[in-house]
């Protein structure tokens, strides 16, 4: 393979996206270990590409049917009442874009192979945790709805912790349903043990079984990292347990009820989410999940530029399988 000014520029923008495509899987297997929260719903399978539409679906269960399963003796009556038990969160499209240039004068500067290869290593690793960054910003924002950063996906913000806003297109004030477990430990009663801030197991034990229904729990717990210091403080020195694939994969987790907790710097200040992934997903189009596009050349300008693009949301079929506390102190 030829490099640098004996190639032509309609070779070098073909050498420039044929590379950048052969690493693109690694990329995004990159890009899903590199922060818990990606890293968990990757694990538990709830990146999901779809095929496309208007909007994002989700199927969601309202309520029980009670009313119409009964016990019954001999040609008693059943109930046949028709019920609308399943109903659909809707959830429109967000868009991700991330560039990568080139200009002139590096290519000039690194117009050996190897030179070449490393500058474009560079530029992907750059591009790598800009996506990462950017994503794990917005996931636990509260973003992705109107006057607050309305193009974002949502993020925890919204999905767990907002108790009034409009979620997929539904109202929790005329729905208690379609609540999180929120608890506020700022606010005076809100613990039935203690009015304090500062954290501790029971405050945990509360939320992690208001967010459980029988064996159907969180699954993991994010964190501030003061939080989760406070946390290994509380544990006994013999029972500092370890999530070893967890470790492995370059966090640091310990255990509460057997389900890891973890810290993340995105974290807003006092918050502590117990999450259960089944009912929480990242919707993306199959045809726009990191799609690199070709490196261009403007007419006006001595660059090469690709654009990466992501169309998708993170959605949320179940609120109240999910638990938070917020205003919690370490101290």
């Amino acid at each position: 393979m030829a490099f640098g000014y004996k190639d032509t520029d309609a070779n070098w923008s073909d050498i420039l996206t044929t590379t950048f495509a052969k690493v693109t899987p690694q990329f995004v297997d990159q890009v899903f270990a590199a922060r818990p929260l990606a890293y968990f719903l990757a694990r538990a399978g709830q990146v999901i590409q779809i095929d496309g539409g208007a909007r994002i679906q989700e199927a969601l269960i309202a309520k029980d049917n009670s009313t119409n399963t009964v016990t019954y003796t001999g040609a008693g009556t059943i109930s046949n009442t028709a019920q609308e038990e399943v109903t659909s969160a809707i959830y429109e499209w967000k868009q991700l874009a991330s560039t990568v240039s080139i200009t002139g004068i590096e290519e000039a500067q690194n117009s050996g192979e190897a030179a070449f290869l490393d500058l474009l290593n560079t530029k992907i690793e750059i591009a790598r945790e800009s996506v990462v960054q950017k994503m794990n910003t917005m996931f636990y924002a509260a973003g992705g709805v109107s006057g607050t950063n309305p193009t974002d996906f949502h993020g925890l913000q919204l999905l767990v912790k907002d108790q009034t806003s409009v979620v997929g297109g539904i109202d929790p004030d005329n729905n208690s349903w379609w609540k999180a477990k929120v608890h506020n430990a700022a606010a005076a009663g809100d613990f039935s043990h203690t009015d304090s801030t500062v954290l501790d197991r029971t405050m945990m034990t509360n939320v992690f079984n208001d967010a459980s229904v029988g064996g159907d729990t969180p699954q993991f717990i994010i964190t501030t990292q003061d939080l989760h210091e406070k946390y290994e403080g509380l544990l006994q020195a013999n029972v500092r347990h370890q999530d070893a694939s967890l470790a492995d994969a370059g966090f640091q987790a310990l255990e509460f009820k057997g389900r890891p907790i973890l810290f993340d710097d995105d974290c807003p200040s006092g918050e502590m989410y117990f999450i259960n992934p089944k009912y929480l997903r990242l919707k993306v189009h199959r045809d726009r999940f990191f799609k690199a596009g070709p490196f261009i050349q403007p007419t006006d300008k001595d660059t090469r530029t690709m654009k990466m693009l992501t169309y998708g949301n993170l959605t949320i079929n179940s609120r109240r399988h999910q638990g938070m506390i917020h205003g919690l102190t370490p101290a």
